[in-house]
């Protein structure tokens, strides 16, 4: 099995059967189930907390409604999709062409003049990162439904049991560890140091990732490895 298909049920039945209360071949029941998938999510909210929990980066497909200027993302919004934390890019489609609109941040929307009782093509947005929904600005009344492109950056910290659990190398085999010795701890209420080292050494690689990238340098230009998304940064 690939890892970008295992789901939070394939790492909490794993991470069970690692703490040594679960056999190799047997499935926990449906309360150790639920029970450990709580303590996944709150492992990875840890994570977040200490800035250590990755964002995803994907494209959203849906369509602007002709005259409506503003909406909300999120899980009760006009869209409902995990809220994104940033949108990076909006293109619009219009007679079979993608147009690429600008982004305008909150303080240049508020400190130039922006034009909102146009109506037609939009040619830049604003995005405010609201809870529970961020809220998605237009600059014009579209005249026609839209197709609309995004590229948005999402944060999940809470896993359904059929969720993937598609993240950055090192992040499965640590929740795994992690959950393991917490679920130790909680059946015999004293540590396993032999699942504790290992988490441990999992977060300190994760750890070491996130604050020490590696650089590389090719005459005067330097590139930053981003070990998140594969690629390589390059600035002067």
């Amino acid at each position: 099995m690939s890892l970008s298909t295992l789901t939070a049920r394939d790492l909490v039945t794993e991470a069970l059967r690692d703490s040594g209360f679960t056999a190799d071949t047997e499935t926990p029941s449906s309360e150790e189930i639920q029970s450990a998938l709580r303590k996944l999510n709150e492992a990875i909210d840890i994570l977040n907390l200490n800035k250590l929990w990755p964002v995803a980066q994907t494209t959203l497909t849906i369509t602007l409604a002709s005259g409506v200027r503003i909406y909300t993302i999120g899980p009760t919004g006009t869209f409902v999709h995990t809220r994104p934390i940033d949108v990076k890019a909006i293109k619009l489609l219009d007679s079979n062409s993608w147009i690429p609109i600008n982004q305008i941040d909150d303080s240049d929307w508020n400190s130039k003049v922006v034009t909102t009782n146009v109506t037609g093509l939009p040619n830049s947005f604003r995005y405010t990162p609201a809870y529970p929904n961020g809220t998605l600005e237009f600059s014009a009344l579209p005249d026609e439904s839209y197709s609309m492109e995004l590229i948005v950056n999402t944060l999940t910290t809470q896993y359904g049991l059929d969720d993937i659990m598609d993240v950055p190398a090192g992040y499965y085999p640590y929740l795994q560890a992690r959950l393991a010795s917490d679920w130790y701890m909680k059946r015999k209420r004293q540590n396993n140091p032999s699942l504790q080292q290992k988490a441990d050494i999992m977060l300190d690689a994760i750890e070491k990732n996130n604050n020490k990238s590696i650089e590389m340098k090719s005459g005067n230009v330097r590139t930053r490895y981003d070990y998140k998304s594969g690629r390589n940064i390059t600035y002067r």
